[in-house]
């Protein structure tokens, strides 16, 4: 009877030892998801964060190649124009030399025709 007894408490002292391993691994697996569900809200601000700051660094790209296109696009308005004043000066150019030539020929032969 001893026996039984001393059996019925190791056994209840077990299942006591059991129980409390138990509820010391609930707690410090609670508190690892605690740290977990800790980590992944930080990930989030920390993601959103980054993607505020690429679409900050995206729009600042943005402005200066606009900015950089404009400057290019008013380069090349002033070098086309530039180009367009010479190549019509060239044609005034050679349109007077032309008609200069024409002109001179037509003198020549004003002076050459008699008058009877």
């Amino acid at each position: 009877m001893v026996l039984s007894i001393l059996s019925l408490i190791l056994v209840g002292y077990s299942l006591y030892l059991i129980k409390k391993t138990n509820t010391r691994i609930d707690n410090i697996s609670n508190s690892v998801n605690l740290q977990l569900d800790k980590n992944n809200l930080q990930l989030d601000k920390n993601k959103l964060y980054l993607l505020d700051e690429l679409n900050r660094i995206k729009e600042e790209n943005n402005n200066l190649i606009v900015s950089e296109l404009h400057k290019l696009e008013k380069y090349n308005i002033k070098q086309i124009n530039r180009k367009h004043e010479q190549l019509v000066s060239g044609e005034i150019q050679k349109l007077r030399s032309d008609l200069n030539k024409d002109l001179n020929d037509i003198v020549e032969s004003v002076k050459n025709i008699k008058i009877f």
